[in-house]
């Protein structure tokens, strides 16, 4: 175990730590950082960054501590690792910018003292500056081979570092080369470059923020590494070039001075304009792949760059980590909690498949999806859902990180159905090289600002897109190979005319209240979008009625409005069998989500849908209109109550049901997906 300190206290000193961190990771070794050197204030991706390595002190028992910035005389971090758990055994690094011989030598002393035993003292000043860069530690690089990762499905890869993005040579270039299909283009800038890149462009490619993707994890999907221009202080873009040379890969210099190239570095100079750059790689570069890798790693400029120089003092090869062999692939879901738990439903219709090709699929899964995907037969690991008890937004995040990647092997197929991508998700597939799908809805709102999430498409092996039962409805939210359509993903019930007399009976006895016609009446309680007012106006309408019982139907987590259990005539049910009720109803009042509204027309039940109008939700409008045009269904706008009663009392007194019935069961609707998804993620099981 390999202990990382800092003797500054900053941001920026803890994020170098969480890289130089990392990269001892890549090169075999267990490094781990205090918990309580994390600042308050840190910002979420260095957290998420830094998690797999942050221990409490008491839980770190480390063979070797490495002090980095060691000139620093913080009296803060210093104290911190005086008190740090530290062996007899325990060897001592400092690394740090010495000005003077008399800086380092206080330097040494402090160390000694604080430890109590003398350190080896490494001086950045005696490193090639393009180790060292700026930075208060060096940046070394690590023989990292390309490994697979199913979302760049089976193509080479192409890392560049951007400079500038405010360059049109390298905007235009840029767009030009993320639309080739001989090689994936993976572009690596600054947080607000990207910001400016999916404003300008829109979401598509591999356009990474330094802080999304570490230098380690970039090494492993890269072939070829473009620079273009300058690389400072940066300790990302640092690592990433050493890691590049050190394990022979080819490194492309298409900075407009050529400076690494001048340096002495193993490139190969390229074009500054990034328009020309395909054609240099496809004819220079990719096809002598191999014999680039032989000739850099031979090259001397290379080898002085590895992490032996800087623990070529120490003893460390024990502390190597054993490799464990491998697993066979796991299917795991992971369905964020939606107003009426869509997600989870859709998951649990595709894992019933699956189970019945021999899968034994697993869940992640919120406290509120829990028992329905329980009930179905799938066990599930609890997540935490976000609060506004947690100082820290991210705190559930980071937390549901640590479970995602600790309960998943390399190679797993993991599923994710939910309309925005946590960064807990993100970070596990490449952690881990999951064989990451994403079930992906369609019918988002026309002007929706769509580019966070379809950004994070580039995480996913495969996108499995379930269709609208009406075709006008369906449009491609993104283009490719990888995506793939299916039918509408939607449970059928079965229901007979015994099975609905079974159940009329059994209410009747529930309630004590005798009726002729059972209307079911679904539009939540109020959590996104309040419906109360509907509700209410359909409670008013039955209650006069004695032919007539009403159940409002809502989750068993729903809290719901006190008023609602006024009634007679209208009876507040919290069960996870909605659609066994809506089957055996003679109609329903419902919202018009993905699920709800597909159950209704595959199990042929006549509906007046009043669509939830959220800006955050689907376009419930659009679907609840297409029906009504094909006299499938009625639709009535959320603000109409007045003809909400009216509707109903059509329903129930004018025949409008029974002719929505016969228009439902002579309509020819679309197979069904669920079976075709399942498929395609079987397919993906290694």
């Amino acid at each position: 175990m390999i202990l990382i300190a800092t003797a500054e206290t900053s941001e920026h000193a803890f994020q170098q730590a969480v890289v130089f961190a990392d990269q001892i990771h890549a090169a075999g070794y267990e490094p781990v950082l205090s918990a309580n050197s994390l600042a308050p204030d840190t910002r979420s991706a260095t957290r998420f960054h830094a998690l797999p390595y942050l221990r409490e002190d008491d839980e770190i028992n480390p063979t070797h501590l490495i002090v980095i910035g060691a000139e620093a005389n913080d009296p803060e971090n210093l104290d911190r690792i005086r008190r740090m758990n530290l062996g007899e055994d325990t060897k001592i690094i400092g690394i740090g910018s010495f000005e003077t011989p008399q800086d380092q030598i206080s330097a040494t002393a402090r160390l000694t003292y604080l430890t109590g035993r003398a350190p080896i003292m490494k001086a950045l000043n005696d490193f090639p500056r393009i180790q060292a860069g700026n930075s208060i530690c060096p940046s070394f690089g690590i023989n990292i081979e390309t490994e697979t990762f199913p979302h760049l499905r089976g193509k080479p890869s192409v890392s560049i570092i951007v400079h500038d993005m405010e360059d049109p040579n390298s905007s235009g270039g840029l767009q030009f080369l993320t639309t080739t299909r001989k090689f994936n283009a993976l572009a690596y800038m600054s947080g607000k470059d990207k910001s400016d890149w999916i404003r300008l462009f829109g979401p598509g490619g591999h356009i990474y923020g330094f802080s999304e993707i570490s230098p380690t994890a970039l090494s492993k999907m890269s072939d070829v590494l473009v620079l273009t221009g300058p690389i400072g202080n940066n300790q990302n873009a640092l690592c990433l070039l050493n890691n590049h040379l050190v394990s022979g890969g080819a490194v492309v210099d298409a900075s407009p001075d050529g400076e690494f190239e001048r340096a002495g570095l193993p490139v190969h100079r390229g074009p500054t304009d990034l328009a020309y750059l395909q054609m240099f790689l496809d004819e220079t570069i990719l096809p002598n792949l191999d014999g680039i890798k032989e000739a850099t790693k031979t090259t001397s400029g290379s080898s002085e760059i590895g992490i032996e120089q800087i623990l070529e003092d120490l003893p460390m090869q024990a502390d190597k980590k054993s490799t464990s062999p491998a697993k066979a692939s796991q299917v795991h879901f992971m369905p964020t909690n939606g107003i009426g738990l869509g997600h989870a439903q859709r998951c649990v219709l595709v894992a019933e498949e699956l189970s019945k090709q021999s899968v034994d699929p697993s869940f992640f899964a919120f406290p509120s999806c829990l028992p329905m995907i329980n009930r179905a037969g799938f066990a599930g690991t609890p997540l935490i859902q976000r609060s506004e008890l947690h100082e820290d937004s991210a705190a559930n995040d980071l937390a549901n990180y640590a479970r995602l990647r600790s309960r998943m092997n390399e190679g797993d197929v993991f599923v994710f159905d939910g309309g925005y991508i946590f960064d807990s998700v993100t970070r596990s597939i490449l952690d881990r090289k999951l064989s990451s799908v994403w079930i992906r809805r369609g019918l988002w709102r026309a002007g929706q600002d769509n580019r966070i999430p379809l950004d994070r498409e580039k995480f996913f092996a495969r996108i499995i897109a379930p269709q609208e039962a009406m075709n006008d409805l369906n449009g491609n939210l993104s283009n490719g190979t990888h995506i793939h359509a299916v039918g509408p993903i939607v449970r059928k019930v079965a229901s007979t005319k015994k099975s609905r007399n079974e159940l009329h009976k059994a209410i009747k006895k529930e309630f004590g209240v005798e009726f002729d016609k059972l209307i079911i009446t679904m539009l939540g309680s109020g959590a996104v979008h309040d419906l109360s007012a509907n509700v209410q106006a359909i409670c008013n309408t039955i209650e006069s009625r004695e032919d007539c019982l009403n159940l409002m139907v809502v989750w068993p987590s729903s809290v719901v409005p006190s008023q609602r259990y006024a009634w007679n005539r209208s009876k507040v049910v919290k069960t996870m069998q909605a659609s066994w009720l809506a089957a055996h109803s003679d109609f329903i009042v419902s919202a018009a989500g993905y699920n709800s509204f597909h159950e209704t027309l595959y199990n042929k039940i006549p509906a007046i849908f009043v669509p939830q109008e959220a800006q955050i939700l689907d376009d419930q409008e659009a679907r609840a209109e297409a029906a009504a045009k094909l006299g499938l269904a009625a639709h009535i706008p959320a603000a109409k109550l007045s003809q909400l009663d009216r509707e109903v009392r059509r329903f129930l007194d004018q025949g409008k049901a029974e002719t929505i019935k016969d228009a439902l069961e002579a309509y020819d609707l679309p197979e069904t997906g669920n079976k075709k998804a399942a498929d395609l993620i079987k397919e993906m099981i290694a």
